[in-house]
């Protein structure tokens, strides 16, 4: 029997990113604009599926009429991004991409980047990026992370400390390592080559892996 296909949505939000290098979602994915995200989706030459949002930052002045659009009021307690989430969680996604909503404003970065470990909570593998980073969320156990053009990768440790922490495949191995949130120091390791995969396990604690190009 061949391997299970997850169920993915693909969700565009506001913020800086580079359109150009984020990659086209495949036809059968859902697709979310939030709010200003429909931008982004636009020039990327996608159209959402849902549109999501207090709609007061969107630029774009025709919408098809193809495109589901749930008007949220602006005084609520979630991001739009956090709506276009549950969304998609709502609608049995299991991977999750969030593209944009890393540059500009660090609060919203921040708690974008905080999605993700609501994500995993829900049982779903979360991504964020925006076409030159791509941030996801490791908690006690394996990942395996290829190349894809990225130069670097670098983990994050989100406790206090993360415990046993091993990458095979990278330019800097790591055997067990101990990983302090006060003072990081596995960042900017590097691939080998375009083809060799970084595996990468924490025993104990909670990693953000990230990849960036050059």
């Amino acid at each position: 029997m061949g391997e299970k296909k997850l169920k993915k949505a693909y969700i565009y939000t506001g913020g800086e990113s580079y359109g150009a290098l984020l990659p086209i979602p495949p036809c059968d994915a859902l697709i979310i604009a939030a709010d200003s995200g429909y931008d982004l989706a636009d020039g990327c030459g996608v159209i959402p599926s849902l549109l999501v949002g207090d709609m007061d930052s969107i630029e774009s002045k025709y919408i098809p009429d193809t495109v589901e659009i749930i008007k949220v009021k602006a005084e609520k307690d979630e991001t739009d991004t956090m709506l276009a989430v549950d969304l998609a969680l709502s609608r049995g996604a299991e991977e999750i991409y969030i593209f944009g909503g890393l540059g500009g404003r660090v609060d919203h970065g921040l708690s974008n980047i905080y999605l993700l470990e609501y994500i995993h909570s829900r049982g779903a593998v979360g991504y964020i990026s925006d076409g030159k980073n791509c941030v996801r969320y490791l908690r006690n156990g394996s990942m395996k992370i290829h190349c894809d053009s990225y130069k670097y990768f670098s983990l994050i440790s989100l406790d206090a400390v993360s415990y046993g922490v091993t990458v095979d495949g990278g330019k800097y191995p790591l055997c067990g390592a101990e990983l302090r949130r006060e003072r990081q120091y596995a960042v900017s390791n590097e691939f080998l080559s375009e083809t060799d995969d970084v595996t990468v396990n924490v025993e104990n604690g909670t990693l953000l892996v990230i990849t960036h190009h050059c």
